[in-house]
């Protein structure tokens, strides 16, 4: 079972892309699906209604919990930053989680170039970073776009706000992670 197929069959306005039966009726149903999400608990069971379920009022409980993250952890590195900078880092991560997939390297980050070795007298395949998302597989804000977003001027932009996005792309990957998780063990059952 496609876990990802199952939980983006949650959403309302999604198209039945596997597990359809024969004359057009589904084979899972929809409190099979909900199942999945059975034994999540805080943000994880937030963010899983907000992302699969479609459920817009769930992102402020979600983003309540990354600022609170975020603001702790500046607190504990004695990071001195805005808070409504901070709100904005916490929105460009979400934004970017949720950003389309590239189209490019079809989200895989890199390009496979083979070429052939007379050395060793076979195609030997390499792998380039993909230019136009720079190896993250999604399409990417540009630094003045994200630092426009955060309501700060782009040269403002440094080390330490890119060390605060990185935190809150990395908390949102840990969320979403424990969905796919969470529905992989109970699909397993």
């Amino acid at each position: 079972m496609n876990v990802a197929i199952v939980l983006a069959g949650l959403t309302p306005r999604a198209k039945q892309i596997d597990g359809m039966g024969f004359g057009g009726t589904p084979t899972w149903k929809f409190e099979d699906r909900v199942a999945l999400l059975a034994g999540l608990k805080g943000p994880a069971l937030d963010w899983a209604y907000y992302r699969y379920c479609g459920q817009g009022t769930k992102l402020l409980p979600v983003l309540r919990y990354m600022q609170s993250s975020i603001d702790l952890y500046c607190g504990i590195n004695r990071i001195r930053i805005k808070r409504e900078t901070r709100a904005g880092i916490v929105k460009v991560a979400l934004m970017d989680m949720t950003s389309p997939i590239c189209q490019e390297c079809q989200g895989r980050g890199y390009h496979e170039k083979l070429h052939h070795s007379p050395e060793v007298q076979k195609v030997i395949g390499e792998n380039h970073t993909c230019e136009r998302c720079s190896g993250s597989g999604r399409v990417r804000l540009s630094g003045r776009a994200i630092a426009g977003a955060c309501g700060i001027d782009h040269k403002s932009w440094g080390k330490t706000h890119d060390l605060l996005l990185s935190e809150a792309s990395k908390l949102l990957i840990t969320i979403d992670h424990e969905v796919f998780n969470n529905a992989l063990t109970s699909s397993n059952e």
